[in-house]
């Protein structure tokens, strides 16, 4: 599973209720969101001084990148997810990103369902 992926789950978990009288100190709380930063204009150097931000995950355009520069962010980004904004791309290419360490996609509503359709283990 994604370590996007187990953060979103993270943040949807509910416990139940209190026992006994006193009111949940749970269940009063908003539910935390996920930050989620385009890094899209960030080279390895800056990127490793954003992962302390505390920043969730990280979003890259895949126009705007090579696979081996990918490879460097993900290195450089450590334990943050790193996922990738598809703008156009063919199944291969998108493999490729997966290979490289990609932990989820974000595509248009536009996208071919071609370069989406696959199953990535």
């Amino acid at each position: 599973m994604s370590k996007f992926t187990d953060r979103l789950q993270n943040i949807t978990r509910v416990s139940g209720p209190g026992i006994g009288f006193r009111k949940s100190a749970l269940g009063s709380k908003e539910p935390p969101i996920l930050v989620v930063a385009d890094v899209t204009q960030a080279g390895s150097k800056k990127v490793k001084d954003i992962t302390g931000s505390g920043i969730d995950a990280a979003i890259i355009k895949s126009a705007d990148v090579t696979v081996d520069s990918f490879k460097n962010l993900v290195t450089a980004i450590g334990d943050i997810p790193l996922g990738l904004v598809l703008e156009s791309s063919t199944r291969s290419k998108i493999s490729a990103f997966v290979d490289a360490g990609c932990d989820f996609i974000v595509f248009d509503v536009g996208t071919k369902v071609e370069a989406v359709d696959m199953k990535v283990t």
